[in-house]
């Protein structure tokens, strides 16, 4: 750690970088701006923070330029931190996986496939349930100052009575019985999967 005398405090840097002392607390709550904690004070090395407003990559034209480069710095450093999770989360996935396949070769997993164009005998009596809640949302979310509400307002009253009618005549265990037999079940085996998330996680690394 740098010593106590080599230190300015946040006053002093204000005035090395000509800014507010608002803007010096926002890049320092954002991590943009390098600094140290010292007994729960704040403090800079004037070297470090000559260094960083002189890189090339935060070397500003104007205020507002500079102001852009810092945000975009730190949408950088939080983009590889999300990638670097990510990683991480593949990482584990493929040593999982490797433990499944190691117990089974044959391993695998079953995947429900959701078919987006499923007729109205196909639904279970909870998605009707949904459009018709669905629909009354939709109608309680007219506003009379449109120009066009009545038009709107009867064509939503027809949707509703539509799917309450649906939903009188529906029987909710034949329904869920026929709603499982429409589904399609996939099986995703480990050896693919394992081999799809390596491909994924070391794409473009020489190894």
């Amino acid at each position: 750690m740098e010593k106590e005398k080599d230190l300015i405090g946040k006053l002093e840097v204000c005035e090395l970088l000509g800014i507010s002392k608002r803007n010096l607390e926002r890049w320092i709550a954002m991590g943009l701006i390098p600094s140290v904690r010292v007994e729960n004070e704040i403090k800079f090395d004037e070297i470090q923070i000559l260094n960083w407003i002189s890189s090339k990559e935060l070397f500003p034209k104007d205020i507002e330029d500079f102001k852009d480069r810092l945000l975009i710095g730190k949408m950088e450093k939080q983009r590889f931190e999300v990638g670097q999770m990510n990683q991480y989360l593949r990482l584990k996935k493929i040593l999982s996986l490797i433990e499944a396949v190691k117990e089974d070769g044959w391993a695998y997993r079953e995947e429900i496939i959701e078919d987006k164009s499923k007729t109205l005998e196909q639904m279970s009596y909870k998605e009707k349930l949904e459009k018709f809640n669905a629909a009354r949302l939709n109608m309680d979310s007219l506003s009379v100052d449109d120009p066009d509400f009545n038009s709107k307002f009867k064509a939503a009253r027809e949707v509703i009575e539509k799917w309450k009618k649906i939903l009188n005549e529906s029987d909710p265990i034949a329904d869920q019985i026929e709603f499982e037999r429409a589904k399609e079940v996939k099986r995703i085996y480990a050896k693919e999967e394992l081999q799809s998330v390596i491909e994924e996680t070391f794409k473009g690394v020489k190894i």
